[in-house]
């Protein structure tokens, strides 16, 4: 078994083991390797002739990591952090520099927690700049809120993932206009949470708080019995609520037809607004001698000026192509008698 002589020279430990090897440290702390031992070991090996201790980049005597660092979040002990960032700040879970003083720790983050000896963001609310004025004493990190007292009025949420203030609501003083009440769960203003927020005209709230006629057939009149998707009262829903006429996209009862299958003869189309036959819907429907469809869905000459010629330039109120519609539109002393000039 080997022996080590000890000295202690002006506070330094020098051991000399009886094969030569050397080990010099300070008296109380760790070498510049940061052996258990205290030791700057001469020949690498420790004074017992062993392996290399549990040192400051968590490694131990058989050179694995005492320690293993976490794949997610911080660290939880300076076993797990490398040389360059030794430290573990448990408060922050984050491996730091070594410090004790604010002196020895960089920009990034400049103040040293004495107490864990790394460098730390923020020790304090006055650590911190004005765009982020609050330190996170569980990260000791700088963030703009942590409740949301800390928030300006124009954005009152102080948003828990982020730490940061965004817009919404807290209170239905906060809202107005077309969304005058609060959904606190949501921090948003919405038109209505029940039907009490609501007009008499729109006494219902929806599940998307809007405000609407009806939510069921139940609360519609005789004359219009069937509620809508939109919430509101209707006529008909389908062709079954009309007897004898069929449901309009208008959700009211009208006509007998639905396609212009159902329609023959002077009126060969269906207008499905109306459910009516009609002559047409489009000027597609309309031959060559009337070739537009006029509002009362009657195929005519003309519906203006612009679809007459030069010969018969005025569209008369019959919707016809003529020469004239008063003496100022025949030439000399022509006059205008049954839109001819005579």
């Amino acid at each position: 078994m080997k022996h080590i002589a000890v000295l202690l020279v002006s506070g330094v430990l020098i051991g000399v083991g009886c094969g030569g090897s050397s080990a010099i440290g300070a008296a109380g702390g760790g070498g510049a390797d940061g052996g258990s031992e205290g030791g700057l070991l001469l020949d690498g090996m420790a004074a017992e002739g062993g392996g290399r201790d549990a040192s400051s980049d968590g490694r131990a005597a058989d050179g694995s990591p005492t320690d293993a660092a976490p794949e997610t979040g911080g660290c939880t002990s300076s076993a797990q952090c490398p040389p360059s960032a030794p430290t573990c700040n448990t408060a922050s879970g984050a491996c730091t520099k070594a410090c004790t003083s604010d002196a020895q720790c960089p920009a990034t983050a400049p103040h040293c927690d004495t107490a864990l000896g790394g460098c730390v963001q923020c020790l304090s609310d006055s650590n911190c700049p004005s765009t982020a004025p609050i330190c996170d004493q569980s990260t000791l990190s700088c963030v703009q809120c942590l409740t949301n007292a800390n928030c300006p009025s124009g954005k009152p949420i102080c948003d828990s993932q982020t730490h940061a203030c965004v817009s919404g609501c807290t209170s239905s003083a906060s809202c107005g206009g077309a969304t005058p009440v609060c959904d606190t769960a949501s921090s948003q203003c919405v038109e209505c949470l029940t039907g009490s927020d609501c007009p008499t005209g729109a006494p219902n709230c929806t599940s998307a708080n809007v405000c609407v006629q009806c939510l069921t057939g139940a609360a519609c009149p005789a004359s219009a019995p069937y509620c809508d998707t939109a919430g509101s009262c209707v006529q008909c829903l389908t062709s079954a609520n009309c007897p004898g006429g069929v449901c309009s996209p208008s959700n009211t009862c009208v006509g007998s037809c639905t396609t212009s299958s159902n329609c023959s003869g002077a009126t060969p189309v269906c207008d499905t607004m109306t459910g009516a036959c009609v002559q047409c819907t489009g000027n597609a429907n309309c031959p060559s001698s009337a070739p537009y469809c006029s509002p009362t869905s009657t195929c005519v000459q003309c519906l203006s000026d612009a679809n007459c010629s030069s010969a018969t330039p005025f569209c008369s109120p019959t919707d016809s192509c003529v020469q004239c519609l008063s003496k100022q539109d025949c030439p000399g002393t022509l006059r205008c008698e049954n839109d001819k000039c005579l």
